[in-house]
């Protein structure tokens, strides 16, 4: 049999027939409704099957029309859009072209939209006939129900004028923050003047306003008026400035700024809350309206915009979508600008941009807490980072100059010829003494080689070198030709972080290698263990390997490692770091202040930059891979690669030569000290020496 197809008909009489015939086929029960369900979809109307009475009010997605398709008494119905909304605020639906002061004639029908979410296919709708008078029930009831998944509604057999009504729809919705069909069933109103219309949508809004309404009518207001003046104070404190179409002739999916306005405020009062919870407010906000138009619950107003804060919008624009049975707007703009409002932040525009404000709703649970707010170039407030929150109104006019954070004072800034830099994360401007502990008295080494000097500390029995060494005359000591680096090939990073050798060049393996008394062939692709005392089990003195230290210093070996490592004794890893450079928690209790370094050498560095720390010798790489405001905190998310641990500083480790090709090495990290990692001889490390000692004056 051939499908008919009817554009653009009456919703009105389409849906007082399929009613007709729901009532004859016993249809209508909401038991069976799939809310997750998605709205199939054809290609074009040929595809669409025969609509018998089995598919009675099945609606289908055509992709070629881009419209939707409704099985009505055996013929497929595209819909109207214009028959979810009005082309004025005179209360006039869009296809009435004169008014009818009977409204409701003989025999005919209402219809409209019940939408939360859109209430669901067997939802009972019922309405109430009031008088012009009081607004008092007149006792004449119609009863009707939602014939659609979209919330399409249709009231038959009104047989005598009715020009005031109450409208009530009672049901399960589809939850528009979730995706998902309410748990249990909710109820709304909508009080409207038919005098003029056939055609009536039931939302949040008309039940905002329902009570508020009556209330200026039995003051003596006339209805029309009644009905735009609560409408504007409903709507003013949700913060929506934009004038909207009546409160009925609005739907969650006609793409449109009021109908837009109307999803985001449902959005705001849905929240995470339960039907009982959803239904309790409705009715809380409705009673406070009634009597002075004004929402004074200012905890709720602060509890809804504390969650829009953190509301993923685009995720839940994404759940509406799946639902493919209407258009899905962009309610980012009311519901910001909620959250915005009563934080009492205000607009962010052009003449703000860089300011920074804490929340002053007290009843916020950011209020009084160290969160702030950011007005950026994109018109939005972001939550504010450390170092925007905590250099808000300082001047940076004196490089060198530190100051403490103004909300979190544990935080110290420097000033540097770019503006304040955070010494908790890592900036090549900051000068390698300040990241030293101002509480330690250092001493000082002079490696008369270049004339260079390192500040040096004793923990312990042993002087360690403080600073990495910087050390790189190739010609008096060729084992350095092609074999260390200045970070990213930048002479001046050396002067911070210190110079980073290959395995070849911390062991000077040249001069090893002619050493006339005791020749090795060391460096990469050699295994050379030093000769310990012919390598008996014990001995009075260890071997000491000088490789590119100042003469009366060497390279540390595992024991001397484990020396520190006792003496620090608790978390080593925290107590060893700086201070400063890290975005992690350092103490440098000992004044051993590692800082972070890189790796690399040639073409290749990783490890130091504004958003990814490496450390020390090898080190690991631990990416800020993204750095984002969730309204309560700033987020970072590390990202570990190759296995190895992250946020490790990592030394050399003289007698650790068991490979040819990788040294092990000693990684130290925020409260973590291991042995076990070994890395490639041939990348570029940072070096720590040790002062030479007598054995004998340790033990």
């Amino acid at each position: 049999m051939k499908k008919e197809i009817v554009s653009s008909i009456s919703l009105a009489s389409v849906f007082m027939v399929l009613l007709f015939t729901l009532i004859a086929c016993g249809g209508g029960s909401d038991s069976g409704v799939d809310a997750n369900a998605k709205v199939p979809e054809v290609k074009n109307t040929d595809d669409l099957e025969q609509c018998t009475d089995s598919l009675l009010g099945k609606t289908v997605f055509v992709t070629e029309d881009s419209a939707y398709y409704t099985c009505i008494k055996g013929e497929w119905i595209k819909a109207d859009e214009n028959a979810e909304s009005s082309d004025s605020d005179s209360g006039h639906s869009s296809d009435s072209k004169t008014p009818n002061t009977s409204s409701a004639k003989e025999g005919k029908s209402i219809s409209g939209f019940a939408q939360k979410g859109p209430f669901l296919k067997g939802s009972s709708v019922t309405l109430y006939e009031l008088d012009g008078t009081t607004f008092a029930q007149t006792g004449k009831t119609f009863k009707g129900e939602v014939v659609s998944d979209r919330g399409e509604f249709s009231i038959s057999g009104i047989t005598d004028p009715i020009r005031y009504a109450l409208l009530e729809v009672s049901g399960y919705y589809r939850n528009e923050v979730t995706g998902t069909k309410s748990g249990e069933k909710i109820t709304l109103n909508a009080l409207v003047d038919f005098s003029s219309r056939e055609k009536a949508n039931i939302n949040v809004l008309t039940h905002l306003e329902y009570k508020r309404v009556v209330y200026l009518v039995n003051t003596g207001k006339d209805f029309s008026a009644a009905k735009k003046q609560s409408e504007e104070e409903i709507l003013k404190a949700f913060d929506i400035a934009d004038k909207l179409d009546l409160a009925e002739n609005l739907s969650i999916f006609a793409d449109k700024d009021g109908n837009t306005a109307l999803l985001a405020l449902s959005v705001l009062l849905q929240g995470d809350r339960s039907e009982k919870e959803i239904s309790k407010l409705l009715t809380d906000i409705a009673t406070d309206f009634e009597k002075d138009g004004e929402w004074n619950d200012g905890a709720t107003r602060a509890k809804i915009a504390d969650w829009a804060r953190i509301k993923n919008l685009d995720s839940l624009q994404t759940n509406i979508k799946a639902w493919r049975i209407g258009a899905v707007m962009d309610i980012k703009k009311y519901v910001k600008n909620f959250w915005y409002t009563n934080y009492g932040l205000g607009a962010c525009n052009e003449d703000r941009v860089g300011e920074v404000l804490a929340t002053a709703n007290e009843h916020s649970t950011t209020y009084g807490t160290q969160m702030r707010f950011i007005c950026k170039k994109d018109g939005l407030w972001h939550g504010a980072n450390d170092l925007e929150k905590d250099t808000y109104g300082e001047k940076c006019t004196e490089i060198g100059q530190i100051i403490k954070g103004k909300v979190v004072e544990a935080n110290k800034y420097y000033c540097a010829a770019s503006g304040w830099v955070g010494l908790f994360g890592w900036s090549w401007e900051v000068p390698k003494e300040f990241h030293l502990n101002p509480e330690i008295s250092y001493g000082i080494l002079t490696d008369v080689r270049d004339g260079k000097t390192y500040k040096t500390v004793t923990i312990g029995k042993l002087t360690w070198m403080a600073e990495n060494l910087n050390y790189s005359d190739s010609v008096a000591t060729p084992s350095l030709k092609g074999k260390s680096w200045c970070y990213d090939n930048v002479a001046a990073h050396c002067d911070v972080t210190g110079r980073l050798y290959t395995w070849a060049a911390a062991i000077d393996s040249v001069k090893l290698a002619n050493d006339t008394e005791n020749p090795q062939t060391c460096g990469e692709g050699h295994v050379c263990y030093p000769d310990i005392c012919g390598k008996e089990t014990s001995c009075s003195q260890p071997v000491v390997l000088q490789g590119v230290c100042p003469d009366g210093w060497h390279l540390p070996r595992q024991d001397e490692w484990g020396m520190l490592i006792n003496e620090v004794n608790g978390t080593p890893g925290e107590k060893l770091l700086s201070q400063t450079g890290w975005y992690c928690k350092g103490t440098d209790t000992f004044g051993f202040s590692v800082i972070p370094s890189g790796f690399g050498g040639g073409d290749g560095f990783v490890g130091v930059s504004d958003d990814v720390v490496y450390d020390f010798w090898g080190v690991v790489p631990e990416h800020i891979q993204s750095v984002q405001v969730d309204g309560n905190t700033t987020v970072v998310t590390i990202e570990q690669e190759g296995g190895y641990p992250s946020n490790d500083a990592i030394f050399h480790v003289a007698t650790g030569d068991d490979e040819p090709n990788t040294v092990c090495v000693a990684a130290i990290s925020c409260g973590v000290v291991r042995f076990d990692i070994c890395l490639p001889k041939s990348d570029g490390y940072s070096i720590r020496c040790v002062k030479d000692y007598n054995y004998a004056d340790i033990l």
